[in-house]
């Protein structure tokens, strides 16, 4: 029988895992999880519970966070090169991965999981039968073994399990077909590398190997396994923390705390009507704008307000916890706080979330730089001349005019030469994301693209 186990990393980081996954996706799949993230209360019914769990506020700083470090990025293009001999085969990373993505859109997919969960990972394959490499990309979740051994001196990884689901498999089980849920073993066994696949019976159980193949280059084996691991700080195996796992955690207690708050208004902010000394059936009484309620003198109405500070604690709580988010990265939810705090101060953090992210670009650039290596190796290129920039312009603030007035008295005064001044107006947006500073002055040396020289003009 195969031996199908989870290694013991995998298992202590697989509930952050689903934490990030589920807050990230959103609302609904945090309040379809149920008591996982907001349990049920004291002698709460069903109905009660899920009139409770609805009104609670899910605000989605996760999303939020990941959203802008990707965004901040990938403001501009992802610049890669794979060498003059090998520029017939450009056109064919348009056309990376498995399911079609481009190659500049794998990057991007590689980096958010990267930041998100702190792992995932791509295999470099190729079809049996003969055709174009691909790249597969595998979250952290469907990573679910790995072992690796240590050979003169150096440690590699042997082997690799990945679960690859059936993304239709709720709805082969809601018409009761089988599911073609597999786990894909990826080995290095007496030097070559092999894959086999292992797939279910009817029963639901893996048991031996339903294929097994060998990979092979220009009619060669491999002798490793053609899969980069990727995580926040290192390419190796180990499993490592997510960079927003703590916001996930803030955003969780968030959650929590919206749910009492939310409750609490429910039932104490509605004011209720009463009536004192009123003999006559309750259900006789009704509320509306064309209701008059005749009473006797001894009889009393009026409206149980509350007027308790007991909600402020609450309400405070709920705050005290979006500021926590937003000043980890959580987005621009807290702009007042931040305006009061001094400029030593907002710089140190600011250099310090830039650390990480610059930590996660360097990590994600030499990554998928193997993985274009291998796609070479399978197409049996040179590799030697690959390179990988993501965009390290971390600032998002556009030059002003003022600053742009400056800039050109430095260039017209002799003091900075045309190619600063064109990666000044790179990063700071004035030269279109699209277009280097390099074609910039290309495009300048072209016929038509400069006004003619006139001396009666004044520039400033």
């Amino acid at each position: 029988m195969a031996q199908i186990d989870n290694h013991s990393a995998y298992q202590w980081h697989q509930e952050d895992w689903r934490l990030l996954r589920d807050f990230y996706r959103g609302e609904r799949w945090v309040k379809t999880a149920g008591q996982t993230y907001l349990p049920q209360l004291e002698d709460q019914n069903t109905v009660e519970y899920r009139n409770y769990k609805a009104r609670t506020v899910y605000l989605n700083a996760v999303k939020r966070t990941v959203a802008g470090l990707v965004g901040v990025a990938f403001r501009r293009p992802v610049e890669y090169t794979i060498g003059e001999q090998n520029a017939d085969l450009m056109d064919d990373l348009q056309n990376f991965t498995n399911d079609g993505l481009s190659f500049e859109v794998f990057c991007r997919e590689v980096f958010r999981e990267t930041i998100l969960m702190g792992r995932c990972g791509v295999l470099v394959d190729a079809p049996a039968s003969g055709g174009l490499p691909y790249a597969t990309t595998y979250h952290a979740e469907n990573i679910t073994n790995w072992f690796v051994e240590s050979r003169d001196g150096r440690k590699r990884v042997t082997e690799i399990q990945v679960y690859e689901a059936d993304s239709n498999n709720y709805i082969r089980q809601t018409f009761g077909n089988v599911t073609s849920d597999q786990y894909r073993v990826l080995k290095i066994q007496d030097g070559i590398y092999n894959q086999s696949v292992i797939m279910p019976d009817d029963q639901g159980e893996y048991g031996e190997s339903s294929d097994f193949f060998v990979p092979q280059v220009g009619n060669r084996p491999l002798a490793s396994i053609p899969f980069v691991f990727f995580g926040p700080n290192t390419l190796l195996s180990d499993c490592d923390t997510s960079p927003v796992l703590d916001i996930a955690r803030l955003n969780e207690k968030h959650y929590l705390a919206s749910a009492d708050l939310s409750h609490a208004l429910h039932y104490s902010a509605l004011p209720t009507p009463f009536v004192t000394g009123y003999s006559g059936e309750a259900g006789s009484l009704s509320l509306g704008p064309n209701r008059v309620w005749l009473l006797d003198t001894d009889q009393k109405a009026g409206m149980l307000e509350f007027k308790g500070e007991g909600l402020s604690f609450l309400e405070s709580s709920v705050q005290r916890l979006k500021e926590e988010m937003s000043l980890m990265g959580a987005g621009l939810m807290a702009e007042a706080r931040r305006g009061s705090e001094n400029s030593e101060v907002m710089q140190s953090r600011a250099r310090g979330e830039q650390a990480t992210l610059l930590s996660v670009l360097d990590t994600v650039e030499r990554g998928l730089e193997r993985v274009l290596e291998m796609y070479l190796m399978f197409r049996q290129r040179d590799p030697s001349e690959v390179n990988v920039r993501l965009n390290r312009d971390l600032s998002e603030t556009r030059l002003s005019y003022r600053d742009v007035l400056m800039t050109l008295r430095l260039y017209m005064n002799g003091i900075l030469p045309l190619d600063a001044i064109l990666d000044k107006f790179y990063e700071g947006d004035i030269l279109p994301s699209n277009m280097t500073a390099a074609e910039a002055k290309a495009l300048l040396e072209e016929p038509g693209q400069t006004p003619e020289p006139d001396p009666d003009r004044k520039v400033f």
